[in-house]
């Protein structure tokens, strides 16, 4: 099996019968295209689309191992790669939120940052972040993961914020 690589484009078709596509940056880290469809497409329609979402592994092994056996099985199709331009990607930084620890998470305001690691940020900024969808999450389980994406499908489509799952509209 060849080796996944910076830029290589998969396409995973989802259980409600509609495709996406994500972009892999790092061995640890995927983008998610802007980009919903009905039927498959081909890289050209998906070059130029922006990046709404990045997920980040800390878990390369497992990662490795289960995307390697989702394109092994076709379940993430290969359509093709991009250039990364010097293979230099500039990361938004993501803000650290735990669905199921939403008020630790609202009070540690901690974002990661390439290049940085996770550092602390104040509220406001914390809660900035926050409301963009922008979000680190380990995919450890990318089952998980495309029923994520299943489960924001109405908000990729009206360019709203992903939902992490759990209530990040307040501070406790």
């Amino acid at each position: 099996m060849e080796k996944m690589k910076p830029g290589t484009v998969y396409e995973i078709k989802l259980d409600i019968e509609k495709y996406v596509y994500v972009c892999r940056f790092n061995e640890f880290l995927l983008g998610l295209f802007d980009l919903v469809s009905e039927k498959q497409i081909d890289i050209e329609t998906v070059k130029g689309k922006k990046i709404i979402d990045y997920k980040d592994c800390s878990y390369i092994d497992k990662l490795n191992r289960f995307s390697k056996e989702k394109v092994k099985k076709n379940m993430w199709k290969k359509i093709g790669e991009i250039e990364l331009v010097g293979n230099i990607i500039k990361i938004p930084d993501l803000a650290i939120y735990n669905p199921w620890k939403p008020e630790l998470s609202h009070k540690n305001c901690e974002i990661l940052r390439y290049g940085h690691g996770t550092i602390k940020v104040t509220q406001e900024e914390y809660k900035k972040i926050l409301g963009t969808g922008l979000i680190y999450g380990c995919l450890d389980n990318f089952i998980i993961f495309e029923r994520y994406i299943s489960r924001n499908i109405d908000n990729i489509l009206s360019n709203k914020p992903l939902d992490p799952g759990g209530d990040v509209s307040t501070f406790s």
